[in-house]
């Protein structure tokens, strides 16, 4: 057992005792995420390990939505799909492995379901995709496709890459989630995926590494994306602090003093947004009896100004 492990650990270029943990765990695909810190081999600084471990829920969170999405967005919802979520939930994280300071994710994968074949049928070599392995190869090719964009932009000072990868599951969230692994200091960091031979992926991926430099302008990418597209069918809830229109009737601007529904730490924000006549008066009638609005539209960034763009509705609720 012992030179078959050996023999399995150069062919495969992984450490015996990682080959025969492996075996006693049921199918999973792993993410293992290398720090790179100042100091002792095998350790961490609590508060290099902490971001990451933030990071990497926000990174897994973000490849579950766009999983999700027939249609990935460059700049996901606050409120992500309960899948998702419950995805996230599921996700733990294994031991740590030698080699500065490895963090191991193991997404847990049902067992293919056995093929009912007739003497004359052939088995297929490809088991229905689960879910979870969706989730792994969108996230590898967010992630793929975050470097790449990143290394454009070193080379060319031009951000356009990180829009054209957009279709592909690079999106402002998830580039923001690296940035937050790499931590206040940006350190250098690189995620090594190992897929589960249940559901054969039939290409090599190559671990991926981050660098300082190229952590600033992942920073810079999700900024430019949100500042492009937004984000789409956003609920934002507070109060109306500017009332301004030209005439007596008809349209005119409002701002509201508020925060978008689904943020865990509801930062407050000033929105602005042209409303039609009938709206307008609602949210007069809001400023004048101090109800809250809660609007429901597209919020595109301006510099530090955020405007609520087609909005889709507008309503006062009532506060006792």
């Amino acid at each position: 057992m012992a030179e078959l492990l050996d023999t399995l650990g150069t062919v495969e270029d992984r450490r015996p005792s990682e080959i025969l943990r492996g075996l006693f765990m049921p199918s999973s695909d792993t993410q293992y995420l290398r720090l790179q810190p100042l100091g002792p081999p095998g350790t961490a600084p609590l508060l290099d390990v902490v971001p990451a471990l933030i990071g990497l829920q926000e990174l897994m969170l973000s490849a579950a939505t766009s999983a999700l999405s027939l249609q990935p967005q460059s700049v996901q919802p606050p409120v992500r799909p309960s899948q998702a979520r419950n995805f996230v939930g599921g996700v733990r994280l294994g031991q740590t492995q030698v080699g500065s300071y490895i963090i191991a994710v193991q997404t847990a994968l049902p067992q293919p379901e056995p093929q009912q074949l007739s003497i004359f049928d052939t088995p297929s070599t490809n088991p229905a995709e689960p879910f979870e392995r969706k989730v792994s190869r969108t996230l590898y090719a967010g992630i793929l496709c975050a470097r790449d964009a990143a290394e454009h932009a070193l080379k060319t000072n031009d951000l356009s890459y990180f829009e054209r990868f957009a279709p592909t599951g690079l999106s402002a969230n998830l580039c923001e989630a690296l940035v937050k692994i790499g931590g206040k200091e940006g350190q250098s960091f690189d995620l090594q995926f190992n897929w589960s031979p249940d559901y054969p992926i039939g290409l090599e991926t190559h671990p991926l590494t981050f660098r300082r430099r190229s952590l600033e302008v992942l920073a810079d990418g999700a900024k430019d994306l949100r500042a492009r597209l937004g984000e789409r069918d956003v609920r934002v809830r507070g109060t109306v602090v500017r009332l301004h229109r030209e005439a007596s009737e008809g349209p005119g601007e409002v701002t509201i003093s508020g925060y978008t529904l689904g943020d865990e730490y509801q930062r407050n924000r000033r929105y602005r947004m042209l409303l039609a006549a009938e709206p307008y008066s609602e949210a007069n009638r809001a400023h004048e009896q101090g109800h809250e609005v809660q609007v429901l539209g597209d919020v595109e960034m301006s510099g530090n100004r955020a405007h609520i763009r087609s909005v889709h509705q507008f309503q006062v609720v009532d506060v006792d």
